[in-house]
């Protein structure tokens, strides 16, 4: 019966079935609200952007966003990246009382299309493979029910925006079309845009790919010299706007000092490497030693942390060593470990941990017998998925980590799990039949 429901599924299908439930969601939360996840940099900065033609955002005691500690106080007008608040900005042309609901409305049907895609990639996948469609299928369904991704239209936050288009991306690389260059360049600089470090992840993988022979030397070439020249008039614009060349944000040095410093290591073992809390425990051992900080301008602190965050790294290497295993283990571990979070309760920490831990279990599973098996000499595909998720994972170990920066490279590990299920099925169905017969 369910197998028969699933056949009948068409892309378009996927869409409404997500924006169905989104809507749920939604309902569910108005009448009974629930704590969100949010990040406020991104909805204040997108509304300086249209209705205060870009002013600073403010962080203090009475700012824009509020704070108390001197390693934040000050005016910031590129702490972080833009790309998700220039998604954002497109609201604020609309007058309402009520923005939640129209950012709610706008983010429900643009991630609908994240099923639409990921089908895409799922097809090219199994492409050749016994009941491909019925496994797509299937896939995409397990992504729909992903509790994450069921709430995160509620939310200010840019994961889901980031998984669209790392899910294009690689579907646009998998399929190595020769009139995707385009397309691939737009999609890198949106990445490049939301999350410089994913995009780090990205160009780490297409060379990986030219040397497999994966891509063309000429089509790594195109988009490399393309996205160079992106990034030098990124870097430019930062110039004339703030006074300095810089490619990436000002927060690179602040966030790259959270993960390095002499506080970390005994955070993260603590917290079993998840670092959803790391600004709230670190900062105040460091609020009298760094108080002149509250005198520095957004890139003077960014300097100051990032000489700090080396000088650490170098003088301490076994640490640092160490503190890789840990954020490592923050990045896959399914479980959530957040002490006075705001954002936690026992509930979504059991929910969590039921949808991801097969997911983590069954990816590692797999790579080992797929580095044992030597599967990576004939099987393309599956060495497609593995070395995107590592090379999307290794950027991350530098700064530190969250379980939300697994996210979106998660389709792939359902893929995984999709195709190992169903060859368990299929040995479990043969070795009845063959019982059957016996008797």
């Amino acid at each position: 019966m369910w197998k028969k429901v699933i056949k009948r599924l068409r892309p378009i299908h996927f869409y409404f079935i997500s924006l169905l439930l989104q809507l749920v969601i939604f309902v569910i939360h108005r009448f009974y609200p629930f704590q969100l996840n949010d990040d406020p940099w991104f909805e204040l900065f997108a509304k300086k952007l249209i209705l205060q033609d870009g002013g600073p955002i403010i962080w203090s005691p009475d700012g824009d966003l509020i704070t108390h500690s001197p390693l934040q106080i000050g005016k910031y007008y590129n702490w972080r990246p833009i790309g998700y608040s220039l998604f954002l900005s497109l609201i604020f042309f609309i007058k309402t009382n009520d923005y939640f609901l129209v950012r709610t409305i706008y983010q429900m049907l643009v991630y609908s299309f994240i099923p639409v895609m990921f089908y895409r990639v799922c097809k090219n996948y199994f492409s050749g493979n016994e009941n491909s469609e019925l496994k797509s299928k299937i896939s995409v369904m397990i992504f729909i029910f992903n509790p994450l991704f069921l709430v995160g239209h509620l939310q200010s936050l840019d994961t889901w925006l980031k998984t669209l288009f790392v899910i294009i991306a690689f579907l646009l690389i998998f399929e190595n079309g020769n009139r995707n260059i385009v397309y691939l360049i737009i999609v890198f600089t949106g990445i490049f845009l939301i999350a410089p470090i994913g995009f780090i992840s990205i160009m780490l993988f297409l060379f990986f790919a030219k040397i497999l022979k994966m891509i063309s030397l000429k089509k790594f070439f195109i988009i490399t010299i393309t996205m160079t020249t992106i990034i030098f008039f990124y870097g430019l614009r930062n110039y004339y706007t703030f006074g300095r060349f810089d490619l990436s944000n000002s927060s690179f040095g602040y966030n790259l000092w959270l993960g390095n410093n002499e506080r970390t290591l005994d955070f993260l073992k603590r917290h079993f490497g998840d670092g959803a809390t790391i600004e709230d425990k670190i900062l105040p051992h460091f609020k009298d030693r760094f108080k002149f900080l509250s005198n520095y301008s957004e890139y003077e602190k960014n300097d100051f942390f990032t000489k700090n965050a080396l000088d650490f790294i170098l003088k301490n290497p076994l640490v640092t060593i160490e503190l890789i295993f840990w954020k490592a283990i923050g990045f896959w571990s399914p479980l959530r470990i957040r002490e006075s979070h705001y954002t936690e309760s026992p509930i979504k920490t059991i929910i969590a941990f039921i949808y991801q831990a097969p997911l983590v279990l069954n990816f590692f599973i797999s790579f080992v017998l797929f580095v044992i098996r030597k599967e990576w000499r004939y099987n393309k595909p599956k060495l497609l998925i593995f070395s995107f998720a590592i090379f999307w994972f290794l950027p991350y170990l530098i700064f530190f980590t969250l379980s939300r920066y697994r996210t979106p490279i998660e389709f792939l590990l359902i893929i995984l799990l999709v195709e190992n299920a169903y060859k368990f099925y299929e040995k479990v169905k043969h070795f009845l039949a063959f019982s059957k017969n016996s008797v």
